[in-house]
């Protein structure tokens, strides 16, 4: 497999799934401006521009977060990163990983934006994506992962986007739930080891 990916964007989530299950992949930096890598042009294998983009070893190629995580889950069962086919817990992870792209991750745009602009992140954009994180709190209040007990690939996904506040000046100290998550992820050697490879 090869993974398509850009430093800080949202396929860092994809990446670190691919470390934690301990699968054998190939990583491809796509620069998002010029939408090059170092086998041209990027849009001719993923026509959207954007990461991740997940090529298979058959040559086929997938796309979105979501997606590729529960993919690689699925490919991984004994990983036990995300609930099997068949009982009611595999659609309320699907729920939280839908609320994550949709709600959460699609709520950063405007930010992104502004900042792309030179602008400061418009205080509505801010108290917005703060109700969507408070949701998150309350679930880390009474949980210590997404899903409930155990670890899985919606916990790396909302790390990726938590991580996107601190680039953003956005001030979550109030959620000390989501501030103690954020210890625990980062001490985990899958996220080190992904962190390195991206940025080191």
């Amino acid at each position: 497999m090869k993974l398509f990916f850009s430093p800080g964007a949202c396929s860092f989530a994809v990446h670190l799934a691919l470390q934690e299950t301990q699968s054998r992949f190939q990583l491809e930096k796509v620069d998002l401006r010029t939408k090059k890598y170092s086998g041209g042009d990027f849009l001719k294998l993923n026509p959207k521009g954007y990461v991740p983009a997940l090529q298979l070893d058959s040559g086929e190629v997938l796309t979105e977060v979501s997606v590729l995580l529960q993919y690689i889950a699925d490919q991984n069962p004994d990983k036990n990163l995300f609930p099997k086919w068949g009982g009611l817990d595999r659609y309320q992870a699907m729920s939280w990983m839908s609320y994550l792209a949709t709600e959460v991750h699609k709520s950063f745009g405007p930010a992104w934006q502004a900042l792309s602009s030179g602008l400061p992140v418009p205080q509505p954009t801010i108290e917005h994506l703060l109700k969507k994180l408070s949701l998150l709190e309350d679930r880390l209040q009474k949980n210590p992962w997404v899903l409930g007990a155990q670890y899985s690939v919606a916990d790396g996904y909302l790390f990726t986007l938590l991580n996107w506040t601190h680039i953003l000046k956005i001030d979550i100290s109030q959620f000390k739930s989501l501030m103690g998550f954020m210890e625990k992820m980062n001490q985990r050697p899958a996220v080190k080891a992904v962190i390195a490879a991206e940025h080191g």
